[in-house]
């Protein structure tokens, strides 16, 4: 079901957990192109261990005969990977996302959740390193839009290939009367 990948990450902190999921993606499924996006200002921050675990997972991928290549961007992180993600015709994002804590989350909210409303595939954000043991369970937030109803089908997919179970979370914007 997914065949083109991009694997990326809103900061250098989270971008294992994102390299660490893409290790389980490929216990399940074998994309024909997988891209690591790396977008900051600062490159400094893509230290000697990412740079050693990044070139582990693109090792991985290319001996499946994966087309893989990595990509270093500067600006701003929501334009890039939708630029990416448009121009690899990519089918899932597997983002690295910080947790955001206190009112900043209520202000802005996180660069993922942003890039997230208008993302043209799939994404699947994670905070932190998982093992395959730990990927029991997806949370799958519905509301009444037809753009969550279309990711039904994806956490399908996701869940059998995985052996977890989805939880549905119904999220409405309206009042209880609305559902009256």
């Amino acid at each position: 079901m997914f065949k083109n990948l991009l694997i990326t990450a809103e900061s250098a902190g989270t971008f294992e957990a994102a390299c660490d999921f893409a290790d389980i993606m490929m216990e399940y499924t074998q994309p024909a192109e997988v891209n690591f996006l790396y977008i900051d200002d600062d490159l400094s921050a893509f230290n000697e261990a990412l740079k050693v675990r990044v070139r582990n997972a693109m090792d991985q991928y290319m001996r499946q005969g994966t087309n893989v290549d990595l990509i270093f961007k500067h600006g701003n992180f929501q334009k890039g990977t939708m630029d990416c993600a448009v121009s690899h015709h990519t089918d899932l994002v597997i983002c690295g996302a910080e947790l955001i804590n206190g009112f900043r989350r209520f202000w802005n909210g996180s660069k993922t959740y942003r890039f997230i409303k208008s993302s043209p595939c799939f994404v699947i954000s994670v905070q932190k390193s998982l093992t395959r043991k730990q990927l029991r369970k997806i949370v799958l937030p519905i509301d009444s839009s037809t753009e969550t109803w279309q990711k039904v089908p994806a956490a399908h997919q996701m869940a059998k290939l995985t052996g977890s179970s989805v939880l549905v979370l119904g999220v409405s914007t309206g009042s209880y009367r609305d559902w009256e």
